[in-house]
């Protein structure tokens, strides 16, 4: 007999088991108590969002997922962060895998989630689900030796009582950028993902582990441009102690701290996988847009913009928004896009006029700027710490 239906409290060991059986042998121990933790704490790993797939009464699959707050902006959106579907390798391929999917579905969105966003997501696994890639893969490298100067303030290793001041200059840092995070110090402490190493001040910290020839930087803010300067230096004379002769970071190439690299060179990739990493749904267009509004209108007053009734139109959902730019004249506009189109401007993953060129849509001028300005080209990314 098989079912699919949500954890309960007396199964929430082998869930934690199951899903610590992804990583690598040496690791599972503390993946598994990381997040038997949280789940027995229910502070932002709701029990409620853990979906089981059960056979002779063993749980064979779970789906695991946390609530968090995503932002768009200055907007945040509840968000359902998918970070764990296993299935036992015998039950691959059955029925099981997608009811499962299904159910996990039903389960966010009765919690209240508006988006769904998850990494290494695979498309054969989640195409009911729509989800569509929304962030780029970004890879710095620097090299330790062109790196001159020492850090004009030194950093000290981090604490359990630094879990606050670390979350709250993540968000300080991040303000405004899309894809950030809310993060909570339940959530650094319960991450499965943190850094092995962190090293923090009262205005930056940064978190690695070292990897071969790599001190590969996970988690990294910092209050200033010159706070930044002397993380970089901090981070090389970290390097130089380890041995090892190259900084990774994966950071966006408008990051503040490659900016501050640049005098030392930095090679920069950016890839877009089609699957496989970060890839997102919206889930209520009409909910998921109105928290949005007021963001909406942020930038469109910053541009001075007409107003604006905008119209946003799927094959399942509309929503109408009436948007007030502060500048002279009027515009209606209605676009007609794909809940995934939809998902792709909302994270700025595309340049919006290439996106709806493609879909056959062709603007006036006052209405392509628009877009333009509602919806800019963005380089979202989420730090994989409080995932």
């Amino acid at each position: 007999m098989a079912e699919v239906r949500v954890a309960r409290p007396d199964e929430h060991e082998r869930v934690a088991e199951l899903a610590a059986s992804m990583y690598r042998p040496e690791a599972r121990e503390h993946v598994k108590a990381r997040l038997l933790e949280g789940l027995r704490s229910g502070d932002y790993r709701r029990a409620e969002l853990c979906g089981v797939y059960v056979v002779d009464d063993e749980v064979a699959g779970v789906l695991l997922a946390m609530q968090v707050d995503l932002c768009f902006g200055l907007a945040p959106v509840p968000t359902a962060g998918l970070d764990h579907l296993v299935i036992e390798p015998s039950h691959w391929g059955r029925e099981g895998v997608q009811r499962l999917l299904d159910v996990g579905r039903e389960v966010i969105q009765a919690a209240g989630c508006d988006l769904v966003l998850g990494f290494g997501i695979m498309a054969d696994y989640y195409d009911r689900w729509g989800v569509t890639p929304v962030m780029a893969r970004h890879d710095a490298m620097v090299e330790v030796k062109r790196v001159k100067g020492t850090a004009l303030r030194p950093l000290r290793p981090a604490t359990p009582d630094d879990d606050v001041l670390l979350t709250t200059l993540f968000a300080e840092a991040n303000r405004g950028r899309t894809g950030t995070v809310a993060a909570t110090p339940a959530m650094w402490r319960g991450s499965v993902r943190r850094p092995d190493h962190t090293l923090v001040r009262d205005d930056a910290f940064f978190g690695f582990d070292v990897d071969t020839d790599e001190l590969y930087v996970s988690e990294v803010a910092a209050t200033s441009l010159a706070a930044y300067r002397d993380l970089l230096l901090a981070m090389c004379a970290e390097a130089r102690a380890r041995k090892v002769g190259k900084l990774h970071l994966q950071l966006p190439g408008d990051h503040p701290l490659l900016r501050c690299a640049i005098p030392f060179g930095v090679d920069l990739q950016e890839r877009h996988h089609p699957t496989g990493y970060w890839m997102a749904r919206i889930l209520d267009v009409p909910r998921f847009f109105g928290r949005l509004r007021d963001e909406l209108e942020r930038r469109l007053r910053a541009a001075a913009g007409p107003r604006l009734a905008l119209r946003l139109v799927t094959a399942e959902d509309h929503v109408a928004l009436d948007l007030d730019g502060g500048g002279g004249g009027a515009l209606d506009l209605e676009l007609r896009l794909t809940v995934r189109d939809l998902t792709q401007l909302a994270f700025g993953y595309r340049e919006p006029l290439d996106l709806l060129d493609e879909r056959g849509l062709t603007l006036p001028p006052e209405a392509a700027h628009v877009v333009t300005t509602l919806f800019p080209r963005e380089h979202a990314f989420v730090w994989p710490a409080p995932w």
